[in-house]
């Protein structure tokens, strides 16, 4: 995986993800198909991930396992570098991340939405962020 057009976590690591051509479609928060050659040194292929531009895969799963954070910590209680420390539907504080559009984001309330639940925006360039 990328993170803002870099490798993530680093040139030796990477994450498994579903192949769109075995796996099937691609489902929220994994809407993104990336095409890239796997670390294992597999011919290149159609993977289901996350724009790369915004989030890392510890973001998201830290998202999906509904992690809570002190939001008077920012967004150190997350996994950096682009877990954020947001209030979501609720008024409980969990970790999230920069989102786009709602399909970047889990499927299933709270976090189903980017930025359009009316709890507001905070920080990046549009402020929208999964939950928000």
């Amino acid at each position: 995986m990328e993170y803002q057009g870099e490798r993530f976590p680093d040139e030796e690591s990477g994450f498994c993800l579903k192949s769109t051509e075995l796996g099937g479609p691609c489902v929220n928060p994994y809407r993104i198909v990336i095409t890239r050659t796997s670390l294992s040194g597999a011919e290149s292929d159609d993977y289901c991930g996350i724009n790369e531009d915004l989030a890392t895969c510890p973001a998201v799963l830290a998202l999906l396992n509904d992690e809570l954070c002190d939001p008077a910590n920012g967004d150190l209680d997350c996994p950096q570098p682009s877990g954020r420390c947001r209030e979501l539907p609720g008024d409980v504080y969990a970790c999230t991340y920069f989102c786009g559009l709602p399909a970047q984001c889990p499927a299933e309330p709270p976090a189903n939405t980017c930025d359009s639940s009316g709890a507001g925006g905070a920080g990046g360039a549009s402020g929208d962020y999964c939950g928000g």
